[in-house]
């Protein structure tokens, strides 16, 4: 969640937030995540509460990439985009690099990750024909993913960033509070379900099958 927009006595004017308040008092409480339109939420008379996907906040960043999405010609081979929000401690980089090792087919793969995941992954043993690059996490990850002709991501923020500009995707849950959220990916049709990352480390063929 993120507070923002405090009065002077300290208490937010606007919360956004998960599905989960916390406990924060504010005049306004937003949760755009699909879904929460069906969630119990406090006392609507005391706070207002705008719950839904009618709600999506979306950057002009985000917009602007929707319009040059437009203009995408798929590319050949396949790319690829691995993005696993601002830090990926988790190392879901790695844990996906390896379901796309078993790919039978050839693509172009950019994982956004850390330098020491990016080292490990360039020396994995890729499907003949693919190329595999990376770069650190930054600001310029959306022009990367417009021109990307599936992304794979974690089922946080992020993914409301590529339904607005249009790409295919495919989620997966790095903590327990994405569960629900990639269900209702899932349940709309928006997104490939590939399951918890602890599900793709431990069966990679699985989350392959799902992928393809």
């Amino acid at each position: 969640g993120d507070i923002s927009n405090l009065d002077n006595s300290g208490t937010p004017v606007a919360f956004i937030c998960d599905g989960d308040t916390r406990g924060v008092k504010a005049s306004l409480i937003i949760d755009h995540n699909l879904g929460s339109d069906e969630l119990t939420w406090p006392d609507p008379t005391s706070q207002v509460v705008l719950a839904g996907s009618k709600f999506t906040i979306s950057r002009s960043e985000v917009i602007k990439q929707r319009r040059l999405r437009e203009s995408f010609e798929e590319n050949s081979p396949l790319r690829v985009l691995f993005v696993a929000g601002g830090a990926d401690f988790n190392e879901a980089a790695i844990a996906i690099a390896r379901v796309l090792v078993l790919a039978a087919i050839p693509l172009d793969i950019h994982f956004i990750t850390d330098e020491s995941q990016g080292a490990l992954i360039t020396k994995m043993e890729f499907g003949e024909g693919t190329r595999v690059s990376w770069s650190s996490p930054s600001t310029g990850m959306l022009p990367l993913a417009a021109q990307s002709d599936i992304v794979i991501s974690a089922a946080g923020t992020s993914a409301w960033d590529f339904v607005t500009i249009g790409i295919p995707a495919a989620y997966f849950a790095v903590v327990g509070n994405q569960v629900a959220s990639l269900a209702r990916i899932e349940g709309a049709g928006i997104g490939v379900n590939l399951g918890s990352l602890e599900e793709i480390v431990n069966d990679p063929s699985a989350a392959l099958n799902r992928l393809t």
